[in-house]
């Protein structure tokens, strides 16, 4: 049973963190269609075929977001 639990526990936390790191990547990949080929933030996540969805939790996770350069991103997923 305690097993069972624990290995619960740890699946939620993994989803959790790949959900996390995926939001992270999404958001560095549009920030830097926007400022490396001068798109809106529609356009950028259009490009990424991102779901119309999810425009709206993208543009407030950019707005509060703190910009990453691309070994910030990933020197913390090490």
């Amino acid at each position: 049973m305690i097993g069972s639990i624990g290995d619960s526990i740890f699946e939620e936390a993994f989803k959790e963190g790949y959900k996390k790191g995926v939001e992270r990547a999404t958001v560095y990949c549009i920030r830097s269609l926007m400022e490396k080929m001068d798109m809106t933030s529609d356009e950028a996540m259009s490009v990424l075929e991102v779901s119309k969805d999810e425009y709206e939790k993208y543009k407030d996770l950019l707005e509060h977001s703190k910009v990453e350069t691309y070994e910030e991103l990933f020197r913390r997923v090490k």
